[in-house]
């Protein structure tokens, strides 16, 4: 039996049984409570639940009978109670002779604040009675918002437990201080434990759970860059980019967005938001989500799209070749690149209101470009080919990530070839001590004076701090490299301004590295690529010398991969690849843990 029940003001109460149900005040469009049981017909059902997620069997708490009175019971006209003992597919499992909790064996209950809401909580409270005759029950009560329950707060004393009385319902009650943020749920376990003789007639009451509190639309969502966005699929963000790209559909509103680190699909059902220019300034607050691949942003309304200003600087196009954006097209995606000396191998300009798909290739690789029938291109004449081509990196993919395309936005995004003066193929940065080493490639260069090379602290101030001579014009590979010395400890952003005989210049993208000598904190770093299929990279470093492990779990909070499980050092970062293969696609969780400090992390397997 799975009961939902909607209470309102400052208390929400559970009543486990039959009979009567005490509700005070509260909003019941507020918060979502679920109150997870199994029905008396059917005694192997598990409770112990997260969010309506049935878990196995195991060794959690079964109900033995959901018609049992409640002796002494406290609260008034109310006489049944629920009982529960420890069983494994329907049969008692012997307990006894211990000295604490039982780690598989808990009963749960879990609480949700609905979208758009947090709930405040500053009580918990619980009746509890012991059965069977006995004074040796004991329970540990403990309070959670990590669906691991790995990190958690306890309400007793950890070895005596509370002592529920023999054959009676006891009330006990705490006072806690925690917000449960929208996306968040609390989480409240009773761990039993029985330190008399090994009994199998040995149990546990439960009647009734009070969780006080008040409920607030006040939600405030973390407000982070594009670059960090993209890797917060299934979370609500606030970010701030540039519009710069026209509405790609007619029905609905799905604009590309820019800030420096990197670029969104915003995507509104509709046209009710916002009717948005290249050039405005946007402020969005939404969740991000995956469409068929492509990371996009969804305003939770339309108001949640906010204009700040207009005709600002949009990117300039980052140039690569078809092969780098084949083979690295998340890197590129939502990004405004460009490609040199394009030819057609296949596919009709559209001449009608259609689109259209071209295959171009640049004598070494092809690269699919997808002309939108929204965009009316259909109108321009054919271009001259080769051709220089600038437009958006897209991907539509029903099977997850792949299948990258290039949108060209307006006939002006066919330009004619050696247009773009220099075809820079590759910018990287690599740390080394303290010293951060950059390096880029050319395949050809036309009029080229050279780079200025820029550095930041935060990917939106830059400062030259050199300039590195170019090659004028040639049609072979140049090579460039540049040391940056003598760097503190933190991260730090480059970016080259490539400059022509003519003072013309473009931005090449931003690279980001982190110069940490001696790594001297205790930190686990989010999984790369996030959502992933099936093959991710996990990054951390420790403070000090010891037996350190790295594990991952389901959204049950069972275990399912162990990734590190060993001594481990500061002055090293360590990298852990992990291939899922065998896993199903949803959301995992990967823990690290040395002695007291634990650090978990969320990660998306689509497959």
């Amino acid at each position: 039996m799975k009961t939902r029940l909607f209470i309102s003001s400052l208390l929400l109460v559970f009543i486990f049984g039959v009979s009567a149900l005490t509700v005070f005040g509260q909003t019941p469009a507020s918060a979502t409570w679920n109150l997870f049981g199994a029905d008396s017909l059917s005694p192997t059902t598990t409770v112990g639940n997260i969010s309506g997620q049935t878990v196995s069997h195991g060794d959690t708490l079964a109900i033995k009978d959901m018609t049992g009175s409640a002796p002494n019971s406290p609260l008034p006209g109310v006489t049944k109670s629920m009982r529960w003992y420890p069983s494994i597919n329907g049969t008692a499992v012997s307990w006894g002779n211990e000295t604490g909790k039982n780690e598989n064996r808990w009963i749960q209950f879990a609480a949700t604040p609905k979208s758009g809401n947090s709930f405040n909580v500053d009580s918990i409270s619980i009746w509890l009675g012991a059965g069977g005759t006995t004074a040796h029950i004991r329970a540990n009560l403990y309070f959670s918002t990590d669906p691991t329950f790995a990190t958690r707060t306890l309400l007793n004393p950890a070895d005596t437990g509370v002592v529920p009385y023999r054959d009676s319902l006891q009330h006990y009650g705490y006072h806690v201080n925690v917000s449960v943020k929208d996306g968040q749920s609390l989480y409240f376990r009773v761990y039993p434990w029985y330190d008399g003789s090994p009994s199998t007639s040995k149990y546990v009451f439960t009647q009734a759970v009070y969780i006080g509190g008040n409920t607030s639309s006040a939600v405030t969502y973390p407000k982070v860059s594009i670059g960090v966005a993209r890797g917060m699929v299934n979370d609500t963000v606030t970010v701030t980019g540039v519009v710069f790209s026209p509405n790609y559909q007619t029905v609905n509103r799905s604009y590309y967005i820019w800030d420096g680190t990197g670029g969104l699909d915003l995507f509104s059902y509709g046209l009710t938001s916002p009717d948005l220019k290249m050039g405005d300034s946007v402020v969005v607050t939404g969740k991000i989500l995956l469409y068929n691949g492509l990371t996009e942003i969804q305003p939770l309304s339309d108001a949640n799209i906010i204009l700040a200003g207009s005709n600002a600087a949009l990117p300039k196009p980052e140039i690569i070749t078809v092969g780098n954006f084949n083979t690295n097209g998340e890197n590129y995606e939502s990004h405004l690149v460009g490609f040199t000396r394009l030819t057609k191998l296949s596919g009709t300009w559209p001449t009608s209101k259609s689109s259209a798909t071209l295959k171009l290739t640049d004598g070494k690789d092809t690269l699919t470009v997808y002309i939108d029938s929204d965009m009316g291109l259909n109108s321009s004449p054919e271009p001259t080919w080769p051709a220089d081509v600038i437009g958006v990196g897209s991907q539509y993919a029903s099977t997850g990530i792949g299948g990258y395309q290039l949108l060209p936005r307006f006939i002006t995004d066919f330009l004619p070839a050696g247009t773009v003066p220099v075809e820079l193929t590759s910018f990287t940065a690599k740390a080394a001590q303290k010293s951060v080493i950059l390096s880029w490639e050319t395949a050809t260069e036309l009029n080229n004076s050279g780079f200025k090379v820029e550095r930041s602290a935060d990917a939106k101030a830059f400062y030259t701090i050199a300039f590195v001579k170019g090659n004028g014009t040639t049609t072979e590979k140049s090579v460039y490299t540049f040391s940056d010395n003598n760097l503190s400890n933190g991260n730090y952003y480059y970016r080259l301004k490539q400059i022509d005989f003519d003072g013309t210049s473009k931005y090449s993208n931003i690279v980001q590295v982190n110069v940490n000598t001696v790594p001297s904190v205790f930190s686990l770093g989010q999984n790369y690529p996030n959502p992933f299929n099936p093959e991710t990279a996990i990054e951390f470093t420790v403070d000090k010398s010891g037996f350190t492990t790295l594990k991952v779990f389901n959204s049950l909070g069972q275990e399912v991969a162990s990734l590190f499980n060993g001594q481990a050092a500061p002055g090293q970062s360590y990298k852990i690849d992990f291939n899922a293969s065998r896993l199903s696609s949803g959301i995992y969780f990967y823990q690290l843990q040395q002695g007291s400090n634990i650090q978990t992390h969320k990660m998306t397997l689509l497959k």
